[in-house]
Parts: structure tokens; sequence; C-alpha cells
């Protein structure tokens, strides 16, 4: 599973506001369903204006393998967090992978 939370401004790379965000999201929490999930596995998103206030969510299908990404391969090998750098909005996104 992989997790991820997500800075201010929520923005996708090309600049647009995902239409799924709330308006009055600041913040996001993610998380992907395991790989065991097959066909049903899903990518979860949770959007706060501020902790602990829930202003959405949504959860979409998806066929992300997570284990592509340089930051798991370090976290595998290190067995530690590891660093994914700055997300879509040049902002750091806080990743773990377990």
């Amino acid at each position: 599973m992989v997790t991820t939370a997500s800075s201010p401004g929520l923005m996708t790379i090309a600049g647009d506001r995902d239409p799924q965000i709330p308006a009055a999201a600041n913040w996001h929490s993610s998380y992907i369903d395991a790989l065991s999930a097959g066909e049903n596995r899903r990518r979860h998103r949770t959007f706060f204006d501020a902790w602990p206030h829930v202003v959405g969510d949504y959860s979409v299908a998806t066929n992300f393998d997570e284990r592509a990404l340089p930051e798991y391969q370090a976290a595998k090998k290190t067995g530690s967090l590891a660093y994914a750098g700055r997300g879509s909005t040049g902002i750091p996104d806080i990743p773990s992978y377990l």
C-alpha cells in the first residue's frame, strides 16, 4: 500500500484543479489498495480544509504499480521511509511506502 499526504494547492501537473477536489480543500491524504486487490484495486483520496475536518473524498480504479518508482526501490532497499521529492504542485509530498 502507498500512502501520501499532499500540501496546499492540490493542482494537477498542468496547473488545473482536478474537478473532483472540493473548492475548500487545502490538502489531501491518499492511499492505493494492495496489489492483491487485482481488478478491484483503487486509489482513495480524502480532502481536508483543516485537520481533522474532511471536506470530501473519492476513489478511482487504478493499475498504477508503485514498485517501479525509485523511492519505492529505495525504501525496499533500506527498510525505511523514502522521500519522493516535490509533488505536482512543486511543494514536497510526504510519502510512506509500506
